[in-house]
């Protein structure tokens, strides 16, 4: 079963200029994507920094508003809910930001951190069956219940992060979308908090949007894998597929790209070069078309489309 579809999914942003800030343009953060969910499924979004991954999420979930398309959570069409419906789906979608510290308040305790969106919506009839479901929350994401009173500042980042995941699944969410939450955390603590993530999806059957840039965090968690070039979708695969069998130049690259862990391993490495092209005006082709080492006057001049090469492997590409 689906449980999100996103469909022709475009963000604009205004580029405003002169005296009187009249707009001169548009910056196409993202620009025509589709993708789907399903129930219990892990989707994973990776790409460079700026390719318009996190808002994708944002989108999705209505916190920035989409210019164009639709996003359904189990049919039920998001883009056009009023601000009514929207406020009684949020407890059905919810989100994991990157930097849990600037994202909790920090003149709330523990307690009434994850106690708010249920107080919000309704989902408890009195103040023992709140504290009861906090204490539930707080031991199934591995924090201890004795921390309720507590302020954000006195906990380290992975148990903050652990605070972000409970108050995001304290609602009982079908769908999370999770941006890059462990990229500001050790190694270990990620390795921690992603194997968290996995094992409370088996016990709670939540879906992921995961998104992150680094491609062996995703290929870990996540079934399937989306990846994003500067506002566009290039590939889509299973995990495996994506990590091993890759199509496109780009994800190629940013496999390449992972370090080794064999220091006098031989670098074989394909660095990609030339400029970035602007999101303002971007060329008529292929928008990696100036850096593909593969280019050819197809590809300056006419946009490859998304399609599928093999069952379940999706590809914009004009060579493959």
């Amino acid at each position: 079963m689906k449980l999100l579809e996103v469909e022709h999914l475009k963000k604009h942003f205004p580029v405003r200029a002169g005296f009187f800030k009249r707009t001169v343009g548009y910056y196409k953060a993202v620009n025509d994507i589709s993708f789907s969910l399903d129930a219990g499924e892990t989707f994973g979004l990776v790409g460079e920094s700026g390719c318009g991954k996190t808002t994708v999420g944002k989108s999705i979930l209505r916190l920035i508003e989409p210019t164009e398309g639709l996003v359904k959570i189990e049919g039920r069409n998001v883009t056009a809910m009023t601000a009514g419906e929207l406020m009684r789906e949020r407890k059905n979608m919810q989100m994991i930001f990157q930097d849990p510290y600037s994202s909790l308040n920090p003149r709330m305790t523990v307690y009434r951190l994850i106690a708010e969106p249920l107080l919000l919506h309704k989902l408890v009839d009195s103040k023992k069956d709140c504290e009861d479901l906090v204490k539930k929350t707080l031991e199934i994401v591995g924090l201890d219940i004795r921390d309720m009173e507590k302020y954000p500042h006195e906990f380290s980042g992975g148990q903050r992060q652990r605070i972000m995941i409970a108050r995001a699944l304290a609602v009982s969410p079908k769908l999370v979308v999770c941006d890059e939450p462990v990229s500001a955390l050790d190694v270990s603590v990620q390795a921690q908090i992603l194997n968290l993530m996995k094992d409370l999806q088996q016990q709670l059957g939540v879906s992921y949007l995961f998104i992150a840039h680094g491609m062996p965090v995703v290929a870990h968690i996540s079934k399937r894998v989306g990846v994003m070039y500067l506002g566009n979708l290039v590939e889509i695969a299973d995990s495996d597929e994506i990590f091993f069998r890759s199509l496109h130049p780009y994800t190629r690259a940013l496999i390449e790209a992972i370090p080794k862990p064999d220091p006098n391993a031989r670098s074989t490495r394909n660095i990609v070069k030339g400029e970035v092209p602007s999101l303002v005006n971007p060329p008529p082709g292929c928008l990696f078309s100036n850096r593909c080492p593969h280019c050819t006057k197809e590809c300056q001049e006419v946009k490859p489309t998304l399609h599928e090469v093999y069952p379940g492997h999706m590809l914009a590409c004009h060579h493959v």
